[in-house]
């Protein structure tokens, strides 16, 4: 969805994107597995190129090779459990990224971040309207970001790249997020306010000789949905505005927007991030979910500079519990994966098929 996932994101995605939405959730969820790979598609003069960074006398034609061609790739897991009114989750998130500027003095710039901890998050309903939440996050990250000349490059030992990389450091991160609701009979707007890593997250260094890794800094961001929900299908429209406050980065590289068409099965996306277009789609397979999508990076100063095309695929696998106190919802109902955890095992569907089988039931509670 562009990136626009502030304002829908539900469940354990709550913890990471929107602490409010916590608010929302139904019944007892768990989620076993949840996890994900991206990255370039580096094709033979990428890697023919990677090779000659090695080579004292080819390195400067190979970072020139390299610009305009930037390389990234990322991983990440997470487990968790999630209540009314509260989340707690476990995650690991590995990012690399190369990337050479100005092909006539080249340098090198090197991005080795691996983030790792627990957050734990609460939310209360202030009034039909509004929703706020917080997390709490402990974190431990381990690598750097940095800089490396051709002249530098060419002179150190690989032993010593490495070591310029090598830091680790824990810290505490608080997020808030606030949300503004009206939940109609077929109709969902929201806005959202969300303030990550409040004053900054820094990281104390953990017994090694090479510093604390970098801090991550403070974002606000504004975001909006709208929510249409129809017996056979729902669409929502987001809009995530962030670092709102960072006057250096340019309005086209802070705006994400976004669309999703959920149907009973496959869920159908279509977005801009940073000015780049987005598309993927999720399928329900009853606990299990997997989701595909392509999307853009703006690595360079300003939107529509240097394009990082990147591809992604996640695979989840959680399930919940929810009690019904009615005659048609009596009882314990076991629920699968799905996007929002609307998934019945019998219905054999997605999350619309579970607002298919408890659609009065659905619209009743809504009300």
């Amino acid at each position: 969805m562009g990136g626009a996932y502030t304002s829908v994101a539900q469940g354990m995605d709550s913890l990471f994107y929107n602490p409010a939405s916590l608010v929302d959730v139904k019944g007892l969820n768990v989620n076993l597995l949840n996890t994900s790979a991206s990255g370039t598609e580096p094709d033979d003069t990428i890697l023919d190129s990677l090779d000659g960074l090695s080579d004292s006398s080819t390195i400067g034609q190979s970072l020139q090779d390299l610009y305009g061609k930037p390389l990234s790739g990322s991983a990440g897991g997470r487990v968790g459990l999630t209540l009314p009114h509260f989340g707690v989750a476990g995650f690991a998130h590995a990012d690399l990224s190369l990337t050479v500027n100005n092909p006539v003095i080249p340098d090198l710039d090197v991005s080795s971040i691996l983030d790792a901890g627990v957050a734990i998050g609460f939310a209360k309903k202030a009034n039909k309207f509004m929703n706020f939440g917080v997390v709490l996050k402990q974190v431990t990250r381990y690598g750097d970001r940095n800089k490396f000349t051709a002249a530098s490059v060419s002179t150190l030992d690989p032993q010593l790249i490495t070591d310029a990389l090598d830091k680790k450091g824990t810290g505490i991160g608080v997020d808030a997020g606030i949300d503004f609701i009206y939940r109609g009979k077929s109709f969902t707007p929201k806005l959202s306010v969300v303030a990550k890593d409040i004053g900054n997250t820094s990281f104390s260094k953990n017994n090694n000789s090479f510093g604390p890794p970098p801090t991550q800094d403070f974002e606000l961001v504004y975001a909006g949905s709208l929510i249409y929900d129809a017996d056979f299908a729902s669409l929502s429209l987001a809009a995530d505005y962030r670092y709102a406050m960072n006057d250096e980065i340019s309005f086209a590289r802070k705006l994400h927007l976004g669309a999703e068409l959920s149907l009973s099965l496959i869920d159908l996306r279509v977005g801009v991030n940073q000015g780049y277009m987005s598309y993927g789609a999720g399928v329900n397979l009853g606990i299990f979910r997997v989701d595909a999508t392509s999307y853009g990076v703006e690595i360079g100063e300003r939107a529509g500079q240097q394009e990082d095309r990147r591809y992604m695929v996640q695979l989840s696998f959680d399930f919940g519990f929810e009690f019904g106190s009615n005659k048609r919802a009596s009882g314990m109902s076991l629920r699968g994966a799905g996007r929002n955890g609307e998934v019945t095992l019998s219905s054999g569907g997605g999350r619309r098929a579970y607002k298919r089988k408890y659609y009065k039931h659905y619209r009743k509670q809504r009300r």
